[in-house]
């Protein structure tokens, strides 16, 4: 599942790991929660035109229970992850 928050509790039970990008802006990475509930994983990709670096959003991914994610916004093969403890 791919960036859907609106429908996170009626369609969790049927995707394996979902894909969200720019949570942190859009304020709706906890929207996502349902996910990890179930344990299931949640990849959460932020870019460098808006995060400049891991420090505080791994923080809150980790937090979550995301794998944090950094990338350029022209998907170049640059990128940085934070690690789950």
């Amino acid at each position: 599942m791919k960036n859907n928050n609106e429908q996170v509790a009626d369609l969790v039970d049927h995707f394996d790991f979902a894909i969200l990008e720019d949570c942190t802006n859009y304020n709706e990475c906890e929207d996502f929660l349902l996910f990890t509930e179930q344990e299931k994983v949640v990849f959460q990709i932020e870019y460098t035109d808006t995060i400049k670096s891991l420090e505080g959003f791994c923080d809150k991914s980790t937090v979550n229970g995301y794998v944090g994610i950094l990338k350029n916004r022209n998907l170049d093969v640059w990128i940085q992850s934070c690690h789950i403890p």
